[in-house]
């Protein structure tokens, strides 16, 4: 293909070439800058729930959490820094223990060391409004980040859900802290 001479003269460039070149150029420099900040934050915590439980009227010696459910996890940070779970809520169950909600640990988040290849087991609890022997369902959204609170730190990051089931007929916690 040539290039098309006008008055007399040839650029060798046409103006569609350059419209089309800088089009794409523009995407390029986002998706470069976004590249950085990502990989300065980390990826986020993987979380394995081991198991759910209830901690029926007043088993729990956490004052914030009689009548309360139990959420054990495995989590693994392969990320080269500490994460803090700064929040966690739940959608409605459609049950009479609605709303449900989080009870932060003394500080305020849940901490999981950086580069764990062993996962660390946290617990998630959640008050409701009794222990029911209910079976239910809810989503639970965790607000996650590098810093704790969460708003201290200066990147944004994704929440995470799970899916989580308690059974209606136990099981019953066999202890308020530690894994199940």
């Amino acid at each position: 293909m040539g290039s098309k001479t006008t008055n007399g003269s040839s650029s060798g460039i046409n103006r569609r070439a350059v419209v089309a070149g800088a089009a794409w150029a523009v995407p390029a420099v986002l998706v470069a800058s976004a590249v950085p900040a990502m990989a300065a934050s980390g990826s986020p915590p993987t979380l394995v729930l081991k198991k759910a439980c209830k901690l029926p009227g007043n088993r729990c010696h956490i004052p914030a959490a009689k009548q309360a459910y139990k959420f054990n996890f495995d989590v693994t940070n392969n990320s080269p820094y500490t994460i803090y779970i700064c929040d966690a809520t739940f959608s409605l169950t459609g049950t009479s223990v609605d709303p449900l909600v989080w009870v932060p640990p003394v500080g305020g988040c849940l901490t999981v060391p950086p580069n764990t290849p062993t996962p660390v087991n946290i617990n998630i609890f959640a008050v409701g409004t009794n222990s029911a022997n209910l079976t239910f369902t809810t989503v639970m959204t965790l607000q996650w980040s590098h810093a704790c609170p969460c708003s201290a730190d200066i990147h944004v990051h994704p929440d995470l859900t799970y899916t989580i089931t308690v059974a209606g007929t136990g099981p019953d916690c066999s202890t308020c802290l530690g894994p199940e």
